[in-house]
């Protein structure tokens, strides 16, 4: 096993990087940055509106306005396209090209604050939608959009120049506009941001060997229940056929055993924390305590309810649970014998 949680098998940074060796990343040198970030990025269907939504209204951790794609679209947009990606950020409006890069193509936060939710986008939530679409909404009853997109965009226009053009200073400039979007009126926040999205695992390696003051959570969750969310998620089938068990699989394989590296690599950067542990109410309290350990903040009722921006939400969950309960029962003999290595390795790595 220890062969396998290895940086040689590191597949995002392995088959999906761009060059950080090259001036812009300047992987070897070290972040000047005192700024105290918080991320939350686990693989998809694995929990991370979970954790979300439990440290929402904790009064000691800023807002967080939803998942936002900024900081993935930066490496695949170097990796894919740098050329075009150095001419937009050095542009005069670097700051819209930037975010757009929120939602991949589009000005996430404009959409939500001005309510321009088209009606795919209502019915199909982080979690709940086919390959290649990009939601605007966390949650299935998502009410609250009254985010300052204005003071947003202000933000991102003074921060971003032809002098941010490097990662650090992109990176921070676009956090300090991201918190602007909706500012906890709290004088005692331990962190200074904070940021969500799925399945980064390239990105965490580059902050936490740049040795940014980065807190990391990554929740885990049971291939047994991941593999009917994922693919109930995208293909709205629970019947699971071998082309979709390796779909699933490959999913949950790739990126679980890269945060094991990333845990490996750097502990006290990474919190591993399992999805059944936050979603039995008898044990909640007892888990959320450890991630307040973590974070070196203190327990308080609110971590007791989900919420958004302080409205308590439904789970984003891709099906009802009675649904899942009824149907959703994995054969033993569909599930690869190497799971049961990888989760072991999960479970010693967590708290």
């Amino acid at each position: 096993m220890n062969k396998l949680i290895d940086i040689k098998n590191f597949t995002h940074l392995k088959n999906e990087s761009p060059d950080l060796d090259i001036p812009f990343f300047k992987i070897n040198k070290k972040s000047k940055t005192k700024k105290k970030i918080l991320i939350v990025s686990g693989g998809s269907r694995n929990g991370n509106h979970l954790v979300c939504s439990i440290l929402d209204n904790h009064p000691q951790l800023p807002f967080l306005p939803g998942e936002d794609r900024v900081l993935s679209e930066i490496f695949w947009k170097n990796l894919n396209d740098r050329k075009n990606f150095y001419k937009a950020i050095n542009n005069k409006n670097a700051f819209k090209y930037l975010s757009k890069l929120s939602g991949v193509n589009v000005d996430k936060w404009k959409l939500l604050s001005k309510k321009k939710i088209h009606i795919k986008y209502k019915k199909r939530w982080a979690g709940n939608h086919p390959q290649g679409f990009v939601p605007l909404l966390e949650y299935p009853d998502q009410k609250y959009f009254k985010f300052d997109h204005d003071k947003y965009l202000n933000t991102l226009k003074k921060n971003i120049s032809s002098k941010s053009c490097d990662f650090e200073k992109l990176f921070i400039g676009y956090l300090e506009a991201f918190s602007k979007l909706k500012e906890k009126k709290t004088k005692d926040l331990k962190f200074d941001y904070i940021y969500a999205n799925s399945g980064l695992r390239r990105e965490l390696y580059l902050l936490c060997k740049k040795k940014f003051n980065v807190k990391i959570i990554v929740p885990v969750r049971k291939f047994e229940t991941f593999c009917f969310s994922k693919i109930y998620g995208r293909y709205k089938s629970l019947k699971i056929n071998d082309k979709l068990m390796k779909e699933a699989w490959a999913h949950w394989k790739n990126k679980t055993i890269d945060y094991l590296i990333l845990k490996k690599l750097f502990p006290k950067n990474l919190f591993l924390v399992r999805f059944e542990d936050l979603i039995e109410i008898k044990n909640k309290k007892k888990f959320t305590k450890k991630i307040c350990k973590f974070l070196s903040i203190k327990y308080h009722k609110n971590l007791e309810y989900n919420s958004f921006i302080g409205n308590i939400v439904k789970p984003n969950t891709s099906f009802e649970r009675e649904k899942l309960a009824n149907f959703a029962v994995l054969d033993t003999k569909l599930i690869p014998r190497e799971y049961y290595n990888i989760y072991s390795e999960v479970e010693k790595k967590c708290y």
